[in-house]
């Protein structure tokens, strides 16, 4: 059987546990694609699968490849699948079953959209998790309207600038948390107003916001309670809101909630991309046998946009 290398991990845990290891190429099933990598990205929810404890990625599926983002060239198409497919440019999420972080990946035909114009697979590649989660934290899960307000925690994080170049786009007033020496760029993604954690208490500073997209948790999701409008929508990408704060603030919506790879979604992030008004901010890339080491720096703090992976 021919193999290819991939990031894998049998045991749950630090950095550590990630080997670059030689396993089984897959073989796609009936309905689905090989896809031959070009890259993928480190996005903080390979951090929690990692650590242990992610409901999606049990014990049961150690050993285990991680990386949720896929962008690449289709190699092969399984029973049923148009064989128009193959050599097309793709990018897309898989489900919790399988990672990719490999060389290789199988993706069904609605796990995928075609890479938008003007950009390479590899680029495309820093889209997927981010952007879905963004988009769908905003739209589809806090109903974003143009006028409202919205608070986007995190904003200089991979999901956070696109977040705030979406909410902008939108016709949204953007404010944004990031540290102080990230004001600038956040400005230049679209936000209105951001407020310097380090510098600055933003639940003493705003007040009246319409819609919280948390991409921090914790004490910071908690004290948005304070800045919420009564009636307004807390979303979290990290962990479920309080319900009892959620009642006493009468909150119209809130809950946690993990990115759908859908089709219809990529297609929309797709447009935005060849039409110029969504952009990836790359701090670094990185080789495949780095990943520890890329993982490592993401979970240090202080990446500006995505780190990408480069496959092949």
């Amino acid at each position: 059987m021919t193999q290819m290398k991939a990031i894998q991990f049998s045991a749950f845990g630090d950095t550590g546990v990630l080997a670059l290891v030689d396993i089984p190429r897959p073989v796609p099933a009936a309905g689905q694609l090989l896809v031959r990598q070009q890259g993928s990205s480190i996005n903080p929810v390979d951090l929690m699968i990692r650590r242990g404890g992610y409901p999606s990625v049990p014990p049961k599926l150690l050993p285990y490849v991680g990386g949720r983002d896929v962008g690449g060239v289709v190699e092969a198409v399984g029973e049923g699948v148009d064989t128009g497919w193959i050599g097309r440019p793709v990018f897309g999420a898989p489900d919790f079953s399988r990672g990719a972080f490999a060389e290789c990946i199988v993706m069904g035909t609605e796990e995928v959209a075609e890479v938008p114009d003007g950009l390479t697979p590899r680029e495309a590649a820093l889209l997927p998790i981010a952007a879905l989660t963004a988009w769908q934290g905003l739209f589809r899960q806090g109903g974003l309207q143009a006028g409202e307000t919205v608070l986007i925690h995190g904003g200089s994080g991979g999901v956070g600038h696109y977040a705030v170049q979406m909410a902008a786009r939108a016709g949204a007033k953007v404010i944004a948390t990031a540290s102080e020496r990230n004001k600038d760029f956040l400005s230049a993604q679209g936000a209105e107003r951001v407020v310097a954690y380090d510098t600055e208490e933003f639940d003493e500073v705003l007040a009246d916001v319409d819609l919280v997209l948390d991409l921090i948790g914790g004490e910071t999701q908690q004290r948005s309670w304070r800045i919420l409008k009564e009636g307004g929508r807390l979303i979290s990408a990290v962990a479920a809101p309080d319900a009892e704060s959620a009642r006493e603030k009468k909150a119209k919506v809130a809950k946690f909630f993990i990115a759908e790879s859908r089709q219809d979604d990529l297609l929309r992030i797709a447009a935005e991309v060849a039409a110029g008004t969504l952009k990836s901010h790359v701090a670094q890339w990185c080789p495949l046998a780095e990943v520890p080491a890329a993982q490592a720096a993401l979970e240090e703090g202080g990446i500006r946009g995505k780190i990408g992976v480069e496959i092949g």
